[in-house]
């Protein structure tokens, strides 16, 4: 064999070597990626059902001010209506 062939084979070989850890760093690099795209996607999930279940105490709560705000409408107008006839009535 000629010094030229040898030269030749050793590089290709060496570059093959060199390509084929690349591929395998690549493969696990990928799936390294593809499992912290998962932990984020299980985390935003937590995050919306976590606001999810915050919100809701705050309908209700709002619920409560509403109902509390249309019972003391009620109990002015009745008063109203009772301050009238007992004004009638006093006439």
């Amino acid at each position: 064999m000629d010094i030229v062939q040898i030269v030749l084979i050793i590089s290709i070989v060496a570059l093959t070597v060199v390509f084929i850890a690349i591929g395998i760093w690549l493969i696990l690099f990928l799936k390294e990626i593809r499992n912290v795209v998962k932990k984020v996607n299980d985390t935003a999930e937590e995050i919306t059902s976590f606001t999810a279940k915050l919100n809701e105490p705050g309908a209700l709560f709002s619920g409560i001010v509403e109902g509390l705000r249309n019972s003391v409408e009620i109990v002015s107008l009745i008063k109203s209506f009772v301050g009238k006839d007992e004004k009638r009535s006093k006439k």
